[in-house]
């Protein structure tokens, strides 16, 4: 199985990495039952995989009942970089997170916000690995270390950033054997978010269209889409990293 966690990762060790998948979850305030329903596909596969939380959630003690997940952090600095009334500082932020995970040593923030003013802020949390940077399909991502050592270990595939490339028809995405094969010399993230594959979703058109039912897992499941889509490509991609 290909499949490992970020923290199985060191840069000096290229057998950790080359020839490696990381299957990441930004759960994004997302219900319990679309949290669970993510959930039950990753262990039904009985694969590694890495869940960035973004808030409190019963969900969270059935996530550490199976030793194959392992939680991150997925820090919201939107309003700190917007100027809005409820920023706090990015300390704060990451504080008040660290006090729902204080397992977590993986860190991906929201939108990938960030600041190399930040990386020691990270590592005072315990912080040890990040992923940090969108590098959509490129073949040769090799994972680096920051200046204070933090592995940064850049993400190969996001489900939004195929969905946005769908929407623009000028642009082409990669094929689905392509995104799921194994890069013998390289390392690739996957970055899924659990709405998307509860949705199935096709483009951000529809997503955009079925936001006032996300908080309904009876109306998700009514909206979900059919054909081919982003809850198709992980099982995909599961299949093949089993086989």
């Amino acid at each position: 199985m290909n499949f490992v966690h970020f923290t199985d990762i060191n840069p000096s060790v290229p057998s950790s990495w080359q020839g490696k998948s990381v299957l990441s979850f930004d759960l994004d305030w997302a219900i319990d039952e679309v949290l669970e329903d993510t959930l039950d596909l990753i262990i039904e596969a009985n694969i590694k995989a890495t869940l960035f939380v973004t808030h409190e959630t019963p969900i969270l003690d059935k996530m550490r009942e199976n030793s194959l997940i392992s939680l991150g952090l997925h820090p919201n600095f939107n309003p700190l970089i917007s100027g809005g009334p409820e920023s706090r500082s990015p300390d704060r932020i990451m504080a008040d997170l660290k006090g729902i995970v204080p397992e977590a040593k993986v860190l991906r923030s929201h939108s990938m916000s960030h600041s190399g003013l930040w990386l020691n802020a990270y590592k005072e949390l315990g912080i040890t690995h990040l992923s940090q940077y969108y590098m959509g399909g490129v073949k040769s991502i090799q994972p680096v270390r920051h200046v204070n050592g933090l592995v940064e270990v850049p993400v190969y595939f996001a489900d939004d950033g195929y969905l946005f490339v769908e929407d623009h028809k000028g642009w082409n995405n990669p094929s689905v054997e392509e995104i799921t094969s194994i890069s013998e010399k390289s390392v690739k993230v996957f970055n899924f978010h659990p709405i998307h594959v509860a949705l199935n979703s096709q483009g951000f058109e529809r997503y955009d269209s079925t936001r006032k039912s996300h908080h309904s897992w009876k109306e998700i499941q009514s909206v979900r889409s059919e054909g081919f889509g982003m809850r198709d490509l992980l099982k995909a991609l599961i299949k093949n990293e089993n086989t």
